[in-house]
């Protein structure tokens, strides 16, 4: 359901739709704010569903819903936003926006994919745009470093050390390559790390799936290496939006479920059609 906050003193003809990250269900009350206090009437929507980012249990075996979080729900925003009259003075909108975050941002950009007429602009900061790949990738990551009784477990307190041990070194103009002397990791551990920088190529095609991380991202690189399993965002989207499994466990990942994820597309969340933003 969309709801309009009151438009601000500065009466722009103008509206600004807004959006939730990860798989957060729910009006976004306080980036509403934001919008009204620049002089938008602002609307936001709930994909469909209540729950927080991290909650994915509503998409088992509900194929509609996972669609209105995956771009229905952005797009029917959108015809609001562009078609809309302002609540406070009827007059007719001039330009409508949209920002969203993370999850948000890549439905933002799949609406602009769809229907490039929905809005006049989007705002997108790193953008979860490639559903089917990033969130498998995550997974694959959380199987490198688990279960944490192996040998080249990496606990997230010693990624801080790394973090600051990369700093230093690009302030010093060098190339920053975790040695084991200077961050304390052993062999093992070094090997994991080498592993989660890597590119991710799939093992029976030799395509590649997903890029590695930069040097520099070891500050919140525990988002995929750290959880006590595996992150709820990725895990959670193969047990809840693509498998219907909730049993389904980090080691039972492989390629196939890559692949299953190419083809099926759980939701249509996937903004993966260049050509129609060139």
């Amino acid at each position: 359901m969309d709801r309009s906050s009151l438009q601000s003193s500065c009466g722009r003809d103008a509206t600004l739709a807004v959006d939730n990250g990860g798989f957060a269900g729910g009006i976004n009350w306080l980036e509403m704010g934001a919008g009204a206090r620049y002089g938008f009437a602002a609307l936001s929507i709930d994909t469909g569903h209540i729950s927080t980012a991290t909650q994915l249990e509503w998409a088992l075996g509900r194929p509609e819903s996972r669609t209105d979080w995956g771009w229905r729900a952005v797009n029917g925003e959108g015809r609001v936003d562009s078609t809309g009259n302002n609540s406070t003075n009827q007059s007719v909108i001039e330009h409508s926006y949209f920002s969203g975050c993370s999850t948000g941002r890549g439905q933002g950009l799949k609406e602009a994919q769809i229907s490039s007429g929905s809005f006049d602009g989007v705002l997108m900061g790193a953008p979860a745009w490639y559903t089917s790949r990033l969130n498998n990738w995550a997974t694959k990551v959380a199987q490198w470093n688990w279960p944490a009784d192996r040998p080249g477990h990496i606990p997230w307190t010693a990624l801080r050390t790394l973090a600051r041990e990369v700093s230093r070194r690009a302030e010093d103009s060098t190339r920053a390559t975790p040695q084991s002397e200077s961050v304390c990791l052993t062999e093992a551990q070094i090997g994991t790390l080498r592993r989660a920088y890597a590119d991710y190529v799939s093992e029976s095609t030799g395509e590649l799936i997903q890029p590695g991380p930069l040097l520099g991202s070891e500050w919140t690189i525990h988002a995929v290496l750290n959880y006590s399993d595996a992150s709820p965002y990725t895990i959670g989207y193969e047990r809840y939006f693509l498998l219907d499994d909730p049993e389904f466990g980090v080691s039972d990942f492989n390629d196939s479920v890559v692949e299953l994820s190419a083809r099926s597309d759980p939701g249509g969340a996937t903004a993966d059609d260049y050509g129609a933003v060139a």
